[in-house]
């Protein structure tokens, strides 16, 4: 899948350099051929003007329509969670990384809320129909699997950005901004993961038993009692920059040059993992997980008025990076890609077919002696 948004937009507008150098000699040629036109014709200067904001308007919606695919792209990544049947825990598949954070993160919130945990392990994940006019528990346990998915793609972009400017000695801070718990829109709030990872710890009882602050710095992480986690929220983005929940409940990064956008979408419907993968890889039975899928809609929209600027993008390469990042880390087709899951299946069934053949061997395939 090509995601390399801010590497395609740049090699436009460089071709489209080129383009316009030839659509002026282009021009010089049509006005010379159009001068011999309008003196055989004899066009009015009204019709001179009509006619010629008629070109224009087409040649604008050419370049429009071209330059669309490179403005703007829509991504969908599909993975997957596993559910213990028994415990109802969310189980981590080592290497997955969407699993394993995914699942500290709900055993993190049910360890400081029991009336979370309690919708969490009595009528967990599923697909849940609406009763009476009231969501029922199920939907309510899916909506805080999705809540923990918006947390980590905003973790982890957090993480990225902090990374990409902090390497980077073109970076001026001047330019940049620091989002914190402070500043994070009332509305981004109400996702409980949000609001409870980046709560300070002398506010939770969880921690109370943590030393104290270091007078020197912050503590930027940490482990509670029974799993509680603090996080401090940090994101580091170019100057100019917000977050926002769109009406269709997308969280949106919005600065000077393009919109990223992510929604997490679970309706409870079960998947497939490859054939053997819960017993061989998991270490787990068949019949004692439940495995649903999860999709991550990502979209980006560039603003027109980017095409029109050389200079700045040092402050928004982490784009194309944090793209191939997000679907490394979620999408369950590259993890199995990642642990060569085929080839270790396949010679698992080899080794597995040369030992019950072994097994099944009688006392007469051997000589006498």
């Amino acid at each position: 899948m090509k995601k390399k948004k801010i590497a395609d937009l740049l090699a436009f507008k460089t071709n489209l350099f080129e383009v316009l150098i030839i659509a002026v000699l282009v021009a010089l040629g049509v006005n010379i051929l159009s001068s011999g036109l309008v003196g055989y014709f004899n066009f009015s200067f009204l019709q001179l003007i009509i006619f010629g904001i008629l070109l224009i308007l087409l040649g604008a919606l050419v370049f429009l329509r071209n330059a669309h695919p490179i403005n703007s792209g829509k991504y969908n990544f599909e993975g997957v969670v596993c559910l213990d049947k028994n415990t109802y825990d969310l189980l981590e598949i080592e290497n997955y990384h969407f699993t394993e954070e995914v699942s500290k993160y709900i055993k993190a919130l049910c360890a400081e809320n029991r009336a979370l945990h309690k919708i969490w392990s009595n009528e967990p994940i599923g697909v849940g129909f609406p009763i009476e006019g009231h969501n029922s528990s199920k939907t309510k346990a899916n909506n805080l699997l999705i809540e923990s998915i918006e947390y980590y793609v905003l973790k982890m972009l957090a993480l990225h950005l902090s990374a990409h400017f902090q390497n980077n000695s073109s970076i001026s801070d001047e330019h940049l901004v620091k989002l914190e718990r402070k500043n994070i829109p009332e509305i981004l709030l109400g996702n409980r993961f949000i609001d409870l990872f980046s709560k300070p710890m002398e506010e939770r009882e969880q921690f109370l038993d943590y030393g104290p602050t270091p007078s020197n710095g912050k503590v930027v992480y940490a482990f509670g009692c029974n799993g509680a986690i603090f996080e401090h929220f940090e994101m580091i983005l170019p100057r100019g920059s917000s977050i926002i929940r769109e009406n269709d409940l997308s969280i949106s990064i919005i600065t000077n040059r393009f919109k990223f956008s992510y929604r997490p979408i679970f309706n409870g419907f079960n998947s497939n993992l490859p054939r053997r993968f819960e017993s061989l890889y998991m270490g787990k039975d068949f019949n004692s997980i439940s495995t649903f899928q999860v999709e991550l809609a990502v979209s980006v929209d560039f603003f027109t008025k980017s095409l029109l600027t050389d200079e700045g993008w040092e402050y928004y390469w982490w784009l194309d990076s944090f793209l191939e990042k997000l679907e490394q880390s979620f999408s369950k087709k590259y993890f199995l890609s990642k642990i060569s899951w085929n080839q270790n299946a396949a010679m698992f069934l080899i080794a597995e077919n040369q030992r019950q053949k072994q097994i099944n061997k009688t006392p007469n395939d051997h000589p006498e002696g």
